[in-house]
């Protein structure tokens, strides 16, 4: 965009001011604007900027300029053109080494020497009939400087910016969920969320399952149970940002392996949780408890120790939970789904009650789910 002058002059009287007129020419720039590199052909625009040549200050406070600035052309996608201003005397009238100061405005104020100077925005234009928006100088008073001419020579600026708003991150309205294969409990539908809201990003996402043999989605987001087991469903945006949802169908297993990821330290072993569906919670009860693992799996020592599973997930309930040992296994069916150890003993039900499955504490669990009940 080339730089457009234009010179103001002020005619002052220590008694009256002179009255003056508008010029009539102006000046008119052209300009083609594209993407930064220059080189994106679907993304230009094309704009002409239009400013008087000059303007003569008849008055202390507000003059006008007549017509304002104004533009007309064509914008590109999330573009606007934006035109600003310097002043080569820092914003005063001078003549010979006197000055009176001013304000290059969008509106009638009073004269200010710390005012910023204004920027004039054009969102939208159109080919056919320039957009204008008002323009002028607020002017201190100067009825006792000496008569003069008094100018500066202010020169503008358009340039265009860029307005999108890109995408910053996506969340889904779940990040975990339980799917039954049975009891008509087989489909959920996910949604995103886009942060920020207002962005200008392409909003379209693709959707994908880490194991369809368990669990699809289709391209809308809704998720159908096919079979035991778990999987991951992910949406992802044109521009490659993703969320997640942790997805079982019918039941969750804990292995050996994954509570020694979890193992701390220093003992008791802490609560954790397994992809935000189900937690694992271990408890002393005041007992010496190792809560270790040996090859065997999570090894209670003390009498009272507990191991608990809870569900994280709305709309659905645990039914029961299986836990096994090296040797052997056993059924929890009611809440609270716990197990206890007294000594090298697992028992379903404290004080040495319910079944008894040794071998030195469990290293799998199987949590199985139902409808939640309404």
């Amino acid at each position: 965009m080339k730089a457009i002058y234009k010179k103001l002059t002020a005619s002052a009287s220590a008694l009256t001011m002179l009255a003056a007129s508008m010029s009539a020419g102006g000046i008119i720039a052209s300009a083609r604007g594209g993407s930064d590199s220059g080189t994106d052909s679907t993304n230009v625009s094309d704009y002409t900027i239009s400013i008087p040549s000059t303007l003569d200050v008849t008055q202390a406070g507000w003059n006008e300029l007549t017509g304002g600035i104004s533009a007309k052309g064509s914008l590109g996608q999330h573009q606007k053109l934006v035109v600003s201003a310097t002043s080569a005397n820092d914003w005063a009238l001078v003549s010979s080494e006197t000055e009176i100061g001013y304000n290059l405005a969008k509106s009638p104020a009073d004269y200010d020497p710390n005012a910023e100077t204004p920027t004039w925005e054009f969102d939208t234009l159109n080919s056919t009939e320039a957009v204008s928006q008002s323009a002028g100088v607020n002017v201190d008073n100067f009825d006792n400087k000496p008569a003069g001419e008094y100018t500066d020579t202010v020169t503008f600026t358009a340039k265009l910016e860029d307005v999108s708003v890109p995408i910053q991150s996506i969340s889904l309205n779940n990040s975990a969920m339980v799917l039954l294969t049975d009891y008509g409990y087989n489909t959920k539908q996910l949604s995103v969320t886009f942060n920020p809201e207002d962005t200008t990003d392409d909003k379209t996402v693709t959707w994908s399952s880490s194991n369809p043999a368990v669990a699809t989605v289709d391209q809308n987001g809704k998720v159908t149970a096919v079979a035991t087991g778990s999987a991951k469903i992910t949406a992802t945006t044109a521009n490659g940002i993703t969320a997640s949802c942790n997805v079982a169908v019918n039941m969750v297993t804990i292995t050996n392996s994954e509570a020694a990821k979890k193992k701390p330290d220093t003992n008791p072993m802490p609560e954790f949780s397994k992809d935000g569906i189900v937690k694992v919670s271990f408890n002393s009860n005041g007992n010496i408890c190792g809560n270790y693992l040996d090859s065997g799996g999570w090894f209670f020592y003390g009498n009272g120790a507990t191991v608990t599973v809870t569900s994280e997930v709305e709309d659905s309930e645990i039914a029961k939970v299986k836990f096994y040992t090296k040797n052997g296994s056993a059924e929890v069916t009611n809440a609270p789904f716990t197990v206890y150890s007294y000594g090298y003993n697992m028992y379903t039900g404290a004080n040495k009650t319910g079944i008894c499955f040794n071998d030195f504490g469990v290293n799998r669990i199987e949590v199985y789910f139902v409808p939640s009940a309404t």
